[in-house]
């Protein structure tokens, strides 16, 4: 079929001749919503889903990626017709499915139920019906992945599922009754990196967000070539989106949990919900023993990874206890990220370990802490209060104790030289005031160097274990030998 199929035309094999063939269409690919087309569709008889803007380009690349859809049934049949004329349609086994979900904004790429479940439709002609794991038309509730494609394939051929096969064999004489969870990740995504997992059970759906700091919505030039997603980006810019629209391009909780039989469009996160607390806690279990099973190595960041292993797989440095911890770290990220405000004592140990991957981490959840502090204000301001970090005291800010604000980081400071960066983004360490700070204590927290200006870790290092051993609650003095 030399239009938007990858090979020719099925050639009929020769009589009791096995065949395996795949053919992938790329009629419904993501560029195909690059440019608009004459429509078929409605654009006003589209769901909108309710994370998204509802316009007219909105509606339009819904309508355009339906009528796509419409044109792949075409494709579809023609090959099973094709089977039909090669006298095999009796004798073939033929699977329907996706490489992701959707590719409209907030689907391919991400976490959400929109972007991971993908179609899968498996037809077995009458003579291998018994291999089946359902009959005939019917439905199956089984939580499924794609890696379980291959050992069903090895099922269906009677032949042995090695044991580095990651999934399950859906059909055949090796099949196995389905798992409570299926997992997924997000990592690099074309230009832009990120971290998140997700585990998917038949109703529940648990992300866990590794980078919070980061929105969903980061900048990738591919994804911002459809006009529904530069025009729901425009919209964000104008500040002309509701709360749920808006959520897209707004830092993110460590957790989300939804349930997608009431929540199809995953906006209801239930994870602070305590009606939900049992479910949260058994998938957040799930994720840490897929993680550890896995030796997943998105806990080290991609240049450690490359300047470590060199010439080598990155597997070895996975398997490297000493090298790489990660036990320790998942749970040193989840007490990090996962309280409203991390542990003082957990975030000062992070930013001051030997270890590179362990202060990295720290400094991620530095970032974030100060980035709830930032927004916490904002709020505060919106209602015509500030919060005692920021108090103003003689057109210089103060810190939580009323002190004004000294030293390097009071210069042009946009924000209290004790609690917050310097405006300019120099890497500095600084302090969070009482409030808002388990305990009420003094913190020692940001150690982050910013991408073009980075300077000795070592100083950063003994910059912060000077300040994490001084008695004295006034850090400032110990701020000025910061690097």
């Amino acid at each position: 079929m030399g239009r938007e199929r990858e090979g020719g035309p099925l050639e009929a094999p020769r009589a009791g001749t096995p065949f395996f063939a795949v053919f992938n269409y790329f009629v419904t690919h993501e560029s195909s919503l690059h440019k608009r087309e004459p429509l078929v569709t409605d654009p006003a008889k589209v769901r909108v889903p309710a994370y998204l803007p509802d316009t007219p380009e909105t509606r339009a690349d819904i309508a355009q990626y339906h009528d796509r859809m419409a044109r792949l049934d075409g494709q579809i049949a023609e090959a099973l017709a094709e089977l039909d004329e090669a006298g095999v349609a009796d004798n073939t086994i033929v699977f329907y499915y996706g490489d992701n979900g959707g590719v409209l904004p907030r689907s391919k790429r991400f976490l959400y139920d929109n972007g991971t479940h993908v179609p899968l439709i498996i037809r077995f002609p009458k003579k291998w019906r018994h291999l089946a794991p359902s009959a005939p038309g019917s439905v199956n509730d089984e939580v499924v992945s794609l890696v379980d494609l291959p050992p069903t394939l090895m099922s269906l051929a009677g032949l042995r599922i090695p044991d580095q096969f990651e999934g399950r064999a859906l059909a055949g004489p090796e099949r196995e009754p389905g798992p409570p969870y299926v997992y997924a990740f997000r990592g690099r995504m074309d230009e832009r990196y990120d971290m998140g997992r997700v585990v998917i059970g038949p109703r529940f759906r648990y992300i866990r967000n590794y980078r919070p700091d980061l929105p969903a919505g980061q900048h990738v030039d591919y994804l911002w070539r459809m006009a529904s997603m530069r025009g729901w980006d425009e919209l964000h810019r104008a500040g002309k989106l509701n709360a749920v629209q808006d959520a897209f391009f707004q830092p993110r909780l460590p957790e989300e949990l939804y349930d997608v039989d009431a929540d199809p469009d995953n906006i209801k996160n239930l994870a602070a919900d305590p009606a939900y607390a049992d479910v949260l806690r058994k998938m957040r279990a799930a994720n840490r023993a897929h993680l550890l099973d896995t030796r997943d190595l998105g806990f080290m960041p991609e240049p450690m990874v490359r300047r470590l292993s060199r010439d080598r797989s990155p597997v070895w440095i996975g398997e490297d206890e000493k090298l790489y911890p990660l036990d320790e770290l998942v749970d040193l990220v989840d007490r990090l990220q996962l309280p409203s405000h991390p542990a003082n004592a957990d975030l000062v140990a992070a930013l001051t370990d030997s270890r590179t991957v362990v202060r990295y981490w720290g400094a991620i959840a530095a970032r974030t802490h100060r980035a709830a502090l930032r927004r916490r204000a904002v709020r505060a301001d919106r209602r015509g209060r500030r919060p005692a970090q920021t108090r103003r005291q003689s057109g210089r800010m103060a810190c939580a104790r009323g002190r004004p604000a000294t030293g390097p980081l009071a210069r042009g400071a946009a924000h209290c030289a004790q609690c917050d960066f310097h405006a300019s983004g120099l890497p500095r360490l600084a302090t969070s005031g009482a409030a808002g700070v388990s305990g009420g204590d003094r913190l020692p927290v940001y150690a982050i160097c910013p991408p073009r200006r980075r300077p000795a870790s070592g100083g950063i290092r003994a910059a912060a274990r000077e300040i994490a051993t001084a008695p004295d609650t006034n850090i400032g003095a110990h701020l000025q030998n910061v690097p």
